[in-house]
């Protein structure tokens, strides 16, 4: 008989591998996130609005920059040009898998608040610049 054969049995519950326990995080939360924003009351008083207040914020920075326009919901009109924020083009979703991903690393608390909070400036202040350059 060896050694090994005489050792009982014993299980050892070994931790998720951090790349696993990232994955796993990450797509719980990213379900629940995409989850909540398909719920009717969610999507109806924040995701709907949102290209409206986008399209508010950009013709506010256009006008400042001596741009004649007028701002319609989601559309912005000059006499050079027209265009449309809709959903998906205002950095929501992309914010939203920012948030998830920095969540679901494996970091503080504090340093998990400092990267949501800088990657929410970060993307939204990006996709203005996008928008307002178009």
């Amino acid at each position: 008989m060896s050694r090994r054969d005489a050792t009982p049995s014993t299980k050892v519950r070994r931790p998720l591998q951090p790349q696993v326990r990232f994955l796993v995080v990450f797509l719980v939360l990213i379900a629940i996130g995409f989850g909540t924003i398909a719920l009717k009351p969610v999507n109806d008083a924040g995701v709907e609005p949102y290209p409206a207040f986008v399209a508010r914020v950009a013709g506010a920075i256009l006008r400042g920059m001596g741009e004649n326009l007028t701002v319609r919901g989601c559309l912005l009109t000059s006499p050079r040009f027209s265009v449309s924020i809709f959903n998906g083009c205002n950095g929501l979703i992309t914010t939203m898998i920012l948030v998830t991903a920095v969540l679901a690393f494996p970091a503080t608390w504090r340093a998990k608040l400092i990267g949501v909070a800088g990657g929410i400036v970060g993307v939204q202040l990006v996709n203005m610049i996008r928008i307002v350059s178009l």
